[in-house]
Order: C-alpha cells, then sequence, then structure tokens
C-alpha cells in the first residue's frame, strides 16, 4: 500500500517537472512570431526583387469597343464578354468618387497604399462579432489585386498586392488611381466600371448619376453578383443606405442631401437590352464591316470608340412609323396578323433606309419589323424595284436630250420580241388591258406608264439605262433585258436611296456610309471617312428630273406631308409582291420597300402598291422627321430654263413635244442573241406575253390622280377603312 502511495507521489512530482513555466510558453510564441517575421521579410525581399518595378505597372484593362451614333450617344458595346467604357475622372460624377471612398476606404487621401489604422480596426471588429465584418484593404490594394494579381486566397497573394500597392502609390496620383479603380471594379450585370455600370442599370452616363444612384452602385461594389441582380434590389437598397450613412458619418454630404438621397426614388433601365433594339439592324451591319478589318480580340478589348453615322432620334421615328403602319393596316383587315411563312417569320416584312445624300450618311435603317425573330436586314437585300426603277429611264433620256418632260408619247399597245407591257390602271382583274393614249412625258412619270417608260428606255438604249443606274449608286448587275425599264431588276434599297439622293444632291454621288471615324483609347485616329462627293449627272438634269417628281410626289396622297417640299416615285411589282416608296428633300432620302419575303405567299390585296402601304409608312416616319429638317426647296441651277410653265435643260425647251411611236416586233440590236428560255412559250389562241423565267414582270407603280393640293388640303396618313375587304385578284395572269 504504502509503495503504490510513493509510486504515485513520485509520478506527480515527474508530471510537475515536465510542466512548461509561463516563460518557455512565450518562448515559444516568440520563436513562432520571429519565424514567422523571418519568413514574412523573405518573401517580402523576394518579391521585392521579383515584382514588376514602378515603371512597369501601367495599367491595360480589356475595354469594351463603343458604337455611337453622329451625336454621340451610345448605341451599343461591341463586348459579348464584359462590358467596360474607360471614362476620365472628370466624367464621373463626384457623388459616386465620394460614395466608393466613403464605403471602400475614408482615408484613401491620408495613407500610403496601406491602412495600418484600418487593418487594426477591422482585426478588432471582426474579433468582437466573431466573425468577418469590414474588410481591410484599401482602394489602391483593390486595384492591384484587380489589375495585376488573381483572386486567390493566400499569404503570398496578400504580400504581392501591399508592395504593388506601395509602388503603385508612389508612381501615381491619388487621383489617378481613384480613376483607375472607377473604371476596373466590377459593378455585376457583365459592367465593368462607373460608365458602363451606369449605362446597364440607368440608362445614362456616369458622369450623371445623382446622389441615390451613386450610393447604389457604390454599395454593390461588396458583392455585385447578388445585390446587381433585379431579384435582390432590396438586399440592395439596405446596402444603399449603408453607403448614405457613412457619406455623412465621414461628411462627404450633410443631412439635407442625406435625407433626399434617401427619399429619391431609384429608375432603373434596361439599356443594355434597349440600346440594341432600338436600330439592330444598323448595329449589325456597322460590325459586320468592322470584322473585315480588325480583329476580334481588337473589337472585344481594345475600347474602341466608333462614330457611326446613324441618328438615334430618326431611327426612333423610323421604328415606329413600321410598327405604326402595319398595325393600322392589320386593324382595317388588310393585313392578316397571323400570317406566317413556312420559318414562322411573320408576313409581309418591310424595310426603311434614310440617308443625308449630301454626306452619305446612313441616318436610319429598319430591316424588318422584329430582329429578334429575324435577323435577316431587308434594307440590303436585292428586290424588285417595280416603277421606281424609272428614274433611269428618264435621267438617261433628259440628259442625253432625247425628251423633255413636255414631250408627248402614246400609251398603247406595243409588242417587244413578244412582251406586250401593259399599264395597271386601278382595276383590281389582271386581265384588263386599258392604255392612257397620248402623255407629256410630266404625266407619263405621273401616272407611272410603262408603256411609254419602255419606249424612253428603248430609245434611250438598255446599255445607257444600265450604265446610269451604275453611275448613280447601284452596284448590282442588270441584264439587258427590255423589262429592266419597268423594274424586273433586283436592287436593294439602300442602293436605290442611295441614286435618288443623286437627284437630291444637284447630281452628285455620296456613297452610303455607316462609320464616319474609329478613334482607339489612346485617341488615336485609326480611319476617318470623310464624304467623297462625285458629280455623276448634271445639276440641271437632277434639277429637272427631281421637278418630275415632285409632282409624284404631289398627287401621292398617302406620301404627302402636308408644309414639307419634297419629291418621290412609287414602284409596284407583279401580284403585288414589292411595293415601293422613295421620297426625297434636299437634306434626306427615305426609301421604304414592303413585300412577303417569299413569292410562294402571293398578296392578296391592292393596297400594296407604292402608293399605298409604303407611302402611307413614309408619310409616317416624315410627318415626324420634318421637325429635323430644313424644309428649304431646291434651288435651280444654271442649265435650267422654264417655258410655259415647264422647266427644260437650256437648250431642249423648243424641241418638238412628240416623238416617233415605237413598236418594236423583234429583239433590238443591242441583244445579240436571245437565250431560248427566256422566249415567251408559244400559244396560238392567246397574245403572248413576254415574261423571264427566273424573274417575274413588275406592274406599274400607279399614282393616283389627284389635284395638285391647295393650301388648306390637309390629307390624313392614312386612308379612310373601306367599306368591305377589297376582292381577291387573280393570280394566274398577274396585271401588268
Amino acid at each position: 500500500m504504502a509503495y503504490k502511495k510513493r509510486v504515485a507521489s513520485w509520478k506527480s512530482q515527474k508530471s510537475v517537472k515536465k510542466r512548461p513555466s509561463f516563460w518557455r510558453i512565450l518562448a515559444y510564441i516568440a520563436i513562432v512570431f520571429l519565424s514567422l517575421i523571418i519568413v514574412g521579410l523573405g518573401l517580402f525581399v523576394y518579391y521585392l526583387y521579383t515584382l514588376p518595378i514602378p515603371q512597369d505597372l501601367t495599367f491595360s484593362f480589356s475595354e469594351s469597343s463603343s458604337i455611337l451614333d453622329r451625336n454621340g450617344q451610345l448605341i451599343a458595346t461591341y463586348s459579348p464578354a464584359e462590358k467596360r467604357i474607360y471614362k476620365p475622372l472628370a466624367e464621373i460624377s463626384p457623388y459616386l468618387q465620394k460614395a466608393v471612398i466613403a464605403v471602400e476606404d475614408h482615408r484613401f487621401y491620408e495613407h500610403s497604399g496601406i491602412d495600418i489604422q484600418g487593418i487594426l480596426r477591422s482585426l478588432w471588429d471582426d474579433l468582437v462579432y466573431g466573425q468577418i465584418v469590414e474588410g481591410a484593404s484599401t482602394i489602391t490594394q483593390q486595384l492591384a489585386r484587380e489589375a495585376f494579381l488573381t483572386k486567390e486566397v493566400s499569404l503570398s497573394r496578400k504580400l504581392k498586392e501591399i508592395m504593388i500597392a506601395f509602388r503603385l502609390e508612389q508612381k501615381y496620383s491619388k487621383d489617378e488611381i481613384l480613376e483607375s479603380y472607377l473604371n476596373a471594379v466590377y459593378f455585376g450585370q457583365n459592367a465593368y466600371g462607373a460608365e458602363a455600370a451606369a449605362l446597364t442599370y440607368f440608362g445614362k452616363h456616369a458622369k450623371d448619376l445623382n446622389l441615390a444612384e451613386a450610393a447604389w452602385l457604390a454599395g454593390v461594389i461588396n458583392a455585385p453578383s447578388v445585390l446587381g441582380s433585379p431579384e435582390h434590389r432590396d438586399l440592395a437598397s439596405e446596402r444603399q443606405k449603408e453607403v448614405l450613412s457613412k457619406m455623412k458619418l465621414y461628411r462627404f454630404i450633410d443631412e439635407g442631401e442625406y435625407d433626399q438621397a434617401l427619399n429619391t426614388q431609384i429608375v432603373f433601365s434596361e439599356s443594355a437590352i434597349k440600346l440594341e433594339s432600338e436600330a439592330p439592324y444598323f448595329v449589325d451591319l456597322v460590325r459586320s464591316e468592322l470584322e473585315q478589318k480588325y480583329s476580334t480580340n481588337i473589337l472585344l478589348k481594345g475600347g474602341l470608340t466608333i462614330y457611326t453615322t446613324l441618328d438615334l432620334q430618326m431611327q426612333r421615328w423610323a421604328n415606329e412609323a413600321v410598327d405604326e403602319t402595319y398595325k393600322y393596316w392589320e386593324d382595317q383587315g388588310v393585313l392578316d396578323p397571323e400570317l406566317r411563312d413556312e420559318k414562322g417569320v411573320k408576313q409581309p416584312q418591310g424595310a426603311l433606309v434614310a440617308i443625308d445624300p449630301r454626306t452619305g450618311d446612313i441616318l436610319a435603317m429598319v430591316g424588318g419589323r422584329d430582329w429578334y425573330e429575324t435577323k435577316f436586314n431587308r434594307a440590303l437585300a436585292p428586290r424588285q424595284p417595280g416603277s421606281s426603277f424609272k428614274i433611269f429611264d428618264y435621267t438617261a433620256a433628259i440628259e442625253n436630250r432625247i425628251v423633255t418632260p413636255a414631250t408627248v408619247l402614246v400609251s398603247e399597245e406595243i409588242d417587244v420580241n413578244g412582251w406586250k407591257p401593259t399599264e395597271y390602271t386601278g382595276d383590281v382583274d389582271p386581265g384588263a388591258k386599258k392604255f392612257y393614249g397620248p402623255l407629256t412625258v410630266r404625266d407619263a412619270i405621273r401616272v407611272s406608264s410603262n408603256v411609254i417608260a419602255t419606249k424612253v428606255s428603248l430609245q434611250v438604249g438598255l446599255d445607257k439605262v444600265i450604265e446610269y443606274a451604275h453611275k448613280m449608286g447601284v452596284t448590282v448587275d442588270i441584264p439587258p433585258y427590255p423589262s429592266i425599264a419597268i423594274g424586273t431588276a433586283e436592287i436593294p434599297p439602300l442602293e436605290m436611296a442611295q441614286a435618288y439622293g443623286v437627284l437630291a444632291n444637284y447630281g452628285k454621288l455620296v456613297p452610303a456610309t455607316v462609320i464616319r471615324k474609329i478613334v482607339d483609347r489612346e485617341g488615336n485616329v485609326l480611319e476617318d471617312n470623310p464624304p467623297v462627293p462625285k458629280q455623276v449627272i448634271s445639276p440641271a438634269t437632277a434639277y429637272v428630273m427631281t421637278d418630275l417628281f415632285k409632282t409624284v410626289y404631289r398627287n401621292t396622297r398617302r406620301a404627302y406631308v402636308e408644309g414639307l417640299i419634297a419629291a418621290g416615285k412609287t414602284g409596284t411589282t407583279d401580284r403585288f409582291q414589292d411595293a415601293w416608296f422613295i421620297g426625297y428633300t434636299p437634306d434626306i432620302v427615305v426609301a421604304v420597300c414592303n413585300g412577303n419575303d417569299s413569292r410562294d405567299i402571293p398578296f392578296i390585296t391592292k393596297y400594296n402598291i407604292g402608293a399605298g402601304i409604303p407611302a402611307s409608312m413614309w408619310h409616317a416616319f416624315m410627318e415626324k422627321a420634318k421637325s429635323v429638317l430644313s424644309g428649304q426647296d431646291w434651288i435651280m441651277p444654271q442649265g435650267v430654263v422654264r417655258k410655259n410653265g415647264e422647266v427644260f435643260l437650256a437648250g431642249t425647251e423648243n424641241m418638238a413635244t412628240s416623238t416617233p411611236t415605237v413598236v418594236v416586233t423583234q429583239t433590238p440590236s443591242w441583244i445579240t442573241q436571245t437565250p431560248s428560255w427566256l422566249l415567251p412559250p408559244p400559244s396560238p389562241t392567246s397574245t403572248p406575253t413576254f415574261s423571264f423565267t427566273p424573274v417575274p414582270t413588275p406592274t406599274s407603280s400607279p399614282t393616283p390622280v389627284l389635284p395638285s393640293p391647295s393650301p388648306t388640303f390637309t390629307p390624313s396618313l392614312f386612308p379612310p377603312p373601306s367599306p368591305s375587304p377589297p376582292p381577291p385578284i387573280q393570280t394566274s395572269a398577274p396585271p401588268q
């Protein structure tokens, strides 16, 4: 028994001897602490020599390329990955600068990159609350991490961050560091930097942010993926209040500003989507041109600023005109709102393109009814222009002094190698054969006579007509077939607008342009595309042709805009498949085209003539656009004379007013050989009709014969409703 007690006493004494003393524990702590210091100093020295020297610490953020309209308004960004638009500090709201400093680093202008007070305060708060409640990284440290490091959580990364922060403070001023930070930080919703964030959330520039919006954005930085999402607006609002409280605490704002900001309602905008949808067809065209010249990497990350020709306000008016016109005709029962083609695309489809004839600027472009449903741009797609092609017949004839506006020609049955062009005189019955008889050239253009246009083109020579089309801006090939005189060759609406721009601009062609200038992020001009006008027809010819087309415009009731001086021409093709109205003033040309994408879907309404649906769409646009136009008339140039109320090229005013009737019974000499597939099939019981396989023959583009409007004449935008739906036309033999 005693033995056991002695053994227990001995073990107890031994264990007491092994228990470390207080000083020994302190020594252990000191050794560990010194080891950490040595390791830290070692790493510090290592990174001191391996990290980039200050001269190498230059910021190079990937930056979105911005697509701007002609007035500097943002249309879209070229950045499927991330959106960033670099802005200098002077173009970022002072409210946002103060809000970010207040919530992220309120001693920013006092420390040298590392805030020791902030670190100690953060550690104390974390110990008190038992969790991390406040970060200790300064704005400079955050910038170092964002610009030069990864987001790896490690001691080595933290040491690198501290070293780079020190060096950034040595190289850059505080304002330069703040500017870089505000352009680098992530705000959620794929928006990097203040400008992209302001546009994404509020649809405005960073310089225009108010206090409430600035505090909201500054609060998002803490957790951008969560606070920036629409599903967590309530959490973001709570965070905004914290930011405003800190701004007041650190005296960035006073009590009155604080209260006002709390009571300011924030209006969010889906601008990233909205901007794309306002001019999507135009933006696609811009991107297509850019991708032919620049690499994808430059476009996505190079921070280019692309100055385009678009006028965003005119684009909005164009969108509204297209939407309003289709809705009206659907409401009247003329168009079927449920009609779709085999691809499920709504029909009919339309195009509207507006250009400035003096500069070639494309001001507005609508390539279809819904870009999200169909990205096919009909403003660039070749379609038969119908009688709007007659601009080339008559321009060639007037300039070459073959006819004058007073020349009388006869609308009658003629034969062109078996093809007998007919007139459309308003009859739904396609078999009706009516002719106008003797008409002056002015009246022939007004009623859009097919027969007389054909006679004129044959007198001029189809090769000459094609030559004029090409030199007035048409680039597509035009086959030398007689029916091109009335518009069987397919031409894009944009090129037709360009050609009419030659008349609007006194005979000068200025090629249509989408990009005016491109500047890189350093301000270097990469390309500059000033207008390059070229005189392709005489000013006198352009003036006479415009005077003739003024008559058409004044007598096209659905196009006419009260008080607007303009000229224009209609166009309609076979079976009412495509209908056009192209009208212009001295400072704008607007081409409108409407029709079904597929020829397998025939139109069953006579309202799809140039003077119908397209004319009303043109009117809807110009009624709004006229507020920004000059309203001026064309000035009569040298080489034009007036006689008996008519205009003539000087020297042609005394020409005979009539020309021989042209009756062509065989292939003209300028066609050396006619392929067999071009000849009409024999028919012993009916008059042969000249037709082209694969290009159908268009009808005329009739213009209603109306009296010239008096000062009190105010036509309505759209025609009155029909008392009953128009009867279907017979599609077996379409009107010519």
